[in-house]
């Protein structure tokens, strides 16, 4: 799923893309970012193993002038995080596994936020990875933090239409989220955020977004809104 998140200072987009390694692809994509117009994007399974510069602006607008990003792994996973200079100055960038973080400054007001851009793989065997790299990538408290992206997990039955539920996982990433004391946007417009596209479909909803108190202190207002599934099963 494609969603924005937005408040009166600024807008993100998370956007799960399936695969940047089409140009065709590409060019949809920046059109689509062009029409958005985000202070930043976070973009999940890129599957590049590298990015240069020419191919970075093959799909983000030029006002997105900074960027970094985490390789794919063959061609599963990668994620490319891309801010505006007229939002934000990257003061650092840093890597778990399956998260790519940022330490940016807003143009108002010099004091840290981090914003996190998730990509969790599907396979069960790395949920237990994710969450302990999630734990170990959480600022202190003071600093605002938000994270955003394809987690690939499930809180509660409701996040999934039909199928198998894995319990004891969901309650590990429940127990996690509250060990963080991070707060889930609620998505009021959408219950689901991926489907697997068959004639009876599975829906399930794996794309999220989070922030801790201190985030929602300082941007009460932020709310969260989906936008319609384009080149993606998200």
């Amino acid at each position: 799923m494609r969603f924005m998140v937005s408040s009166v200072s600024f807008t993100f987009c998370s956007w799960n893309v399936r695969g940047l390694g089409d140009n065709k692809k590409c060019a949809n994509v920046l059109s689509e970012l062009l029409s958005l117009n985000p202070s930043a994007v976070l973009i999940q399974e890129s599957k590049l193993s590298d990015i240069t510069p020419f191919k970075a602006y093959s799909f983000l607008p030029r006002s997105l002038d900074h960027f970094n990003f985490k390789a794919a792994v063959g061609s599963a996973g990668g994620m490319v995080s891309a801010f505006s200079s007229s939002h934000f100055n990257i003061s650092q960038s840093t890597q778990q596994s399956y998260c790519l973080s940022n330490f940016v400054d807003t143009l108002a007001d010099p004091s840290p936020i981090k914003i996190t851009n998730v990509y969790v793989p599907t396979d069960h065997s790395l949920k237990d990875d994710f969450l302990l790299a999630l734990t170990n990538d959480a600022p202190d408290a003071q600093t605002p933090w938000i994270i955003m992206g394809d987690f690939n997990l499930l809180r509660s039955h409701e996040d999934k239409n039909s199928g198998s539920f894995r319990q004891a996982e969901a309650d590990k990433f429940n127990d996690t989220i509250n060990a963080l004391a991070l707060l889930e946007l609620p998505l009021l417009d959408r219950r689901f955020t991926w489907t697997n596209n068959r004639e009876s479909p599975i829906l399930e909803k794996i794309d999220r977004v989070f922030i801790n108190n201190a985030w929602n202190t300082c941007f009460p207002n932020f709310n969260l809104s989906s936008l319609t599934r384009f080149t993606s099963d998200h």
